[in-house]
């Protein structure tokens, strides 16, 4: 049986509208001069009536990511505004990624078919993870077209590079992630978009969600953050999990 999830992630994203938004919703700016300020800010880019059409979709898919988040997101969106100017602006992308992965089960689960799929091959299409997605969210256009909108996002982010056959990718250059507190935070965000509380720690630097990025993750890594604890699952077994969540 294919699980009816909230798919969500259903518009093509910029990353310079992320950076708008991010920088807004530090501003602590009211929510309609934000909506009104990203209007402008579509405008010749993304086309149809403001307040019926892919405009107020939009809007909606970013303010998910930095605005009306979750109640069990704000603690990890509140950090990240922090995180976002102290970054190097290398990685400022991965504070992005975080609460996307975190916000969006849908594009969590396509970057993670692309990160198995980069694994195993150096060229991937549109229709291989296609068909992965629909295994898990069934074969309907929305589906089909949301997946469409994901990878065209990746490719806009540069972490996906077009090839010549039409459809056909390669991963971009990997992007260095040093920054502890970055690394701390984005564990966060990958054990809070699983659903689970707890992860391997053997397997957060190799998770294929993370497939654009070159990182490790350290025991200090995990102290840095007072909302994650490590502890021993097995003789060979660390897990990391969210504080109080046993």
């Amino acid at each position: 049986m294919k699980t009816k999830r909230m798919i969500g992630f259903d518009r093509r994203i910029r990353l310079e509208w992320l950076d708008a938004m991010i920088s807004w919703a530090a501003e602590e700016l009211p929510m309609n001069n934000i909506r009104a300020k990203l209007y402008d800010l579509l405008e010749g880019h993304v086309s149809g009536a403001v307040k019926d059409g892919a405009q107020r979709k939009t809007f909606t898919v970013l303010a998910r990511i930095w605005l009306t988040v979750p109640e069990e997101l704000q603690s990890l969106r509140d950090d990240g505004l922090i995180l976002y100017p102290k970054v190097a602006a290398s990685e400022r992308m991965g504070v992005h990624w975080g609460m996307c992965i975190a916000s969006y089960p849908f594009f969590r689960e396509v970057v993670s078919q692309i990160g198995r799929l980069s694994k195993l091959q150096e060229e991937l299409t549109l229709e291989q993870i296609r068909r992965r997605i629909i295994e898990q969210w069934g074969d309907t256009e929305r589906v089909r077209r949301s997946a469409r909108h994901v990878v065209q996002t990746l490719r806009d982010w540069e972490v996906l590079v077009p090839l010549e056959r039409k459809g056909t990718y390669a991963g971009g250059k990997p992007i260095t992630i040093q920054n502890p507190d970055l690394k701390s935070w984005l564990a966060e965000a990958l054990i809070l978009s699983n659903n689970t509380n707890m992860i391997p720690m053997r397997s957060l630097g190799a998770h294929p969600a993370f497939f654009p990025f070159s990182l490790s993750f350290s025991s200090q890594d995990i102290v840095n953050n007072p909302r994650l604890e490590r502890f021993r699952q097995s003789l060979d077994e660390d897990v990391v999990m969210l504080r109080g969540k046993s």
